[in-house]
């Protein structure tokens, strides 16, 4: 039985919040990121799992809103958890569950969202950048 890896000290006050979290290449092996100007702070694309919702869909309508594109989830990374201060929610544990995602040949659209900017950046460079260290292990699993 394999241990969830938890980042960050977990503690009985914080609010536990399941999300779904995608890893995704263009053509020249950039990785898909939304960077936050207010954090100064990286993130993979997804977020919270709605009540009913499957943590695939959830990615699929994350990206759409968060980037105006559309993906196709593909394989399971695996799960891992962060503590972390979300910006209007406060203090929580993410139970992240992370998948590898391709972009499909649907037109994008305009963002829902507008509270972080779509970069494309070496996975390098991420794995150095100021971001989640969930994150960073969903990138080193995906390799």
């Amino acid at each position: 039985m394999s241990t969830i890896p938890q980042f960050g000290n977990n503690r009985d006050d914080l609010m536990q919040r399941r999300g779904a979290y995608v890893v995704v290449y263009n053509k020249e092996r950039k990785l898909m990121t939304d960077y936050k100007p207010s954090t100064q702070r990286y993130y993979l694309p997804g977020g919270g799992i709605d009540e009913g919702e499957k943590p695939e869909e959830a990615i699929v309508r994350e990206v759409l809103e968060e980037n105006g594109l559309t993906i196709r989830v593909t394989d399971k990374i695996g799960e891992a958890n962060q503590v972390c201060e979300h910006t209007t929610l406060g203090p929580m544990n993410k139970l992240g569950i992370f998948y590898k995602g391709e972009l499909t040949d649907t037109p994008s659209i305009t963002p829902i969202e507008d509270d972080a900017e779509l970069r494309w950046i070496d996975p390098k460079e991420f794995l150095k950048a100021k971001a989640h260290d969930f994150y960073k292990w969903a990138i080193k699993k995906a390799l």
